[in-house]
């Protein structure tokens, strides 16, 4: 058989493992899925669905280092003109769970190779399109060969000349959206494009879906939304309990209770001293206008039991003291040094006693976060009204405030600390919240409450909270 792979290929697939044989044919897939998607019938919904989960099982089993076992079935010579042919092929791999029969594990990898390649040429006449992919799966077997991590090297490189696929690829994320309903399948497809793949989580969660789930097109999108907010709560961790009132049908913040309050209190208090004594001498370049004042100011006193929010503003501020000492923006005065002094120990001291804000420290520390683009901070403001009417007074608070925080490009006077990290905690709290307003918003009575409530209606809601979910997704690196 021949087709648009290297030469060497059968040789080649005799003397490897399946796990690398399969890495190949699922980023064969992967490449493919513009072209099947632009090219498909509208009416094939159902093929589409196939189509995912299938590329969808085979990389979530290499991520997790399974072994899949060959299909059951023998399929017939492959045909350039048969798109039925490839939803076949990927109908065998999905229920393969046994050995092959009729076909040597070889022969099935080379058909594999040949039906996706034939994507790409029925889009690109014209173009050498079996060159073409051929030359990208010499690429992946040299990187296979030289130990390289495929999940994190592009599907592409510069050099693939398919001008009409780069059409479809570009189009792909759009068109996916509008008919599975949800933005998750473009941004899965784009991140693997680009070599960073996304929270593998994720991909396990929506990988043991049953096949009734998959079937239904509201249950699937339910299923993507769970998965995905799941995922964001794990990734970006804030230590509360958010609940829903049915009376008021607002959600409400709950604090995580206070490790040894004895401690606590005596830590707390020796911040609000502290500060106290910064302010009093204007020499020490802190004053009552300052942000590091009104964040401590609010932080001792409207969170003075929140252990979270307290080991988050305490980090935001001990750092911005320290760094500006450190340039010279701040005097390094007994008072600026006692106040960064009280604040390590109540971090300590916090950290101590509250393991989980510990824990979600680490976490935060080894996070790194996109910045957020233009189009993605209008979304956020456009939400804030729909945050707030869902909130009581203190949320609400803390969602203007944080918003203003996401979506401003000034920092304030705190120029010690970098844009980055000031908004690291801000964007873990905001997106961690959403997810958990994302759950609760599937319950019936909830949303029944919010339907009754004068205040906000439910309708947009649910598309408004999970297009906010999935942008906290592709914040996360």
């Amino acid at each position: 058989m021949s087709g648009p792979y290297p030469e060497y290929m059968p040789e080649w697939l005799e003397r490897v493992d399946d796990r690398s044989a399969l890495h190949v044919l699922a980023r064969s897939l992967l490449r493919a899925l513009p072209g099947i998607i632009g090219a498909r019938d509208p009416t094939d919904e159902a093929k589409v669905a196939l189509l995912l989960k299938t590329t969808l099982l085979l990389v979530t089993h290499l991520r997790d280092g399974i072994r899949i076992a060959f299909p059951v079935e023998t399929p017939s010579e492959p045909s350039p003109q048969s798109s039925d042919e490839f939803f076949a092929f990927v109908s065998m791999i999905r229920s393969g769970l046994a050995a092959s029969r009729g076909l040597s594990a070889d022969d099935y990898y080379l058909h594999a190779l040949h039906l996706s390649g034939n994507v790409i040429d029925q889009i690109n006449s014209g173009v050498d399109a079996f060159s073409q992919a051929s030359a990208q799966i010499d690429r992946d077997v040299r990187a296979i060969e030289a130990g390289v991590d495929l999940f994190q090297t592009p599907l592409f490189t510069a050099e693939l000349n398919a001008p009409r696929y780069w059409s479809y690829a570009k189009r792909f994320p759009a068109e996916i959206t509008a008919l599975t309903g949800t933005p998750f399948w473009g941004i899965w497809w784009e991140r693997y494009q680009l070599g960073h793949p996304i929270d593998h989580g994720i991909e396990q969660d929506i990988a043991r879906l049953r096949d009734d789930e998959w079937q239904s097109s509201q249950g699937l999108l339910a299923a993507i939304e769970q998965a995905t907010a799941s995922a964001l709560i794990r990734m970006l961790p804030y230590a509360e309990t958010l609940t829903f009132q049915l009376s008021t049908a607002q959600f409400h913040s709950e604090p995580i209770d206070v490790g040894k309050p004895d401690l606590h209190d005596v830590l707390v208090s020796r911040v609000r001293d502290a500060l106290a004594d910064v302010v009093d001498d204007v020499s020490n370049g802190i004053n009552r206008g300052s942000r590091e004042y009104k964040v401590l100011t609010r932080s001792v006193t409207v969170y003075a039991s929140d252990p979270q929010r307290l080991e988050m503003d305490f980090s935001d501020v001990q750092s911005a003291i320290a760094r500006q000492i450190f340039t010279g923006d701040l005097p390094n005065s007994e008072e600026n040094i006692g106040l960064q002094n009280s604040l390590e120990e109540a971090l300590k001291g916090i950290r101590i006693t509250n393991p989980e804000v510990a824990q979600n420290r680490k976490l935060l520390t080894e996070r790194d976060l996109a910045e957020l683009a233009d189009e993605q901070k209008v979304t956020i403001q456009e939400a804030l009204p729909v945050l707030v009417a869902l909130s009581d007074e203190d949320l609400a608070e803390d969602w203007r405030r944080d918003v203003a925080a996401l979506t401003s490009d000034a920092h304030g006077p705190m120029t010690g600390l970098a844009p980055s990290s000031a908004n690291t905690d801000v964007a873990a709290r905001f997106f961690n919240r959403v997810a958990k307003i994302s759950f609760q918003l599937r319950i019936k009575e909830v949303l029944e409450a919010i339907e009754k409530s004068p205040v906000t209606r439910t309708a947009g809601i649910l598309e408004l909270i999970a297009s906010l979910v999935m942008m906290g997704i592709t914040l996360v690196g």
